[in-house]
């Protein structure tokens, strides 16, 4: 009736949640934090260590790492400044094909600075991967509630007043 099942191993309650590759804290009623999960940032940093050992690397594993960094990006802006030498490295090897060469490697020196960034971001010591976003008190605090799923074939989300489902959206 209600269309594809619930996966009920992937529900998740309370002040910190995991949700598509981010944690969300909710602190009290006065913030809500995004940051990067500790393996994610684990992997990120591993993998830019990784290149930091090499003279030079295939495109294809800098599209991936920035790929993957992107992703951060899109919550904490920080990140994407710091990766940009990745996308121009790669649109370099791109030049005027219109698909990548197989086999085209780039420097390390080129997006070194950007690797020692990225690895000092995922082990805190250059900031931290986290924003926060300060929430003003609403008069309708307690009675409003939001709910939201996502899967491989769309999204959705619910707005709840006073319990009580009030509207919703899908894709």
């Amino acid at each position: 009736v209600l269309g594809p099942e619930i996966s009920w191993s992937k529900v998740q309650q309370g002040d910190l949640i995991k949700w598509i590759g981010a944690n969300i804290h909710v602190h009290g009623r006065t913030s809500v934090a995004l940051s990067l999960p500790p393996d994610y940032a684990l992997e990120l940093q591993r993998e830019s260590e990784q290149l930091l050992e090499m003279s030079a690397v295939i495109v294809s594993r800098i599209q991936t790492l920035a790929g993957k960094s992107s992703w951060v990006a899109g919550f904490i802006p920080a990140v994407g400044s710091m990766i940009a030498p990745f996308w121009a490295a790669i649109a370099d090897c791109k030049g005027k094909h219109t698909r990548m060469p197989q086999g085209v490697l780039v420097p390390i020196a080129r997006i070194r600075h950007a690797l020692l960034w990225l690895v000092a971001f995922c082990k805190g010591q250059k900031g931290v991967l986290k924003r926060v976003f300060q929430v003003a008190k609403h008069k309708a605090w307690g009675t409003l509630s939001m709910e939201f799923d996502a899967s491989p074939w769309g999204y959705g989300g619910v707005l709840f007043w006073c319990g009580q489902p009030w509207s919703y959206f899908a894709e």
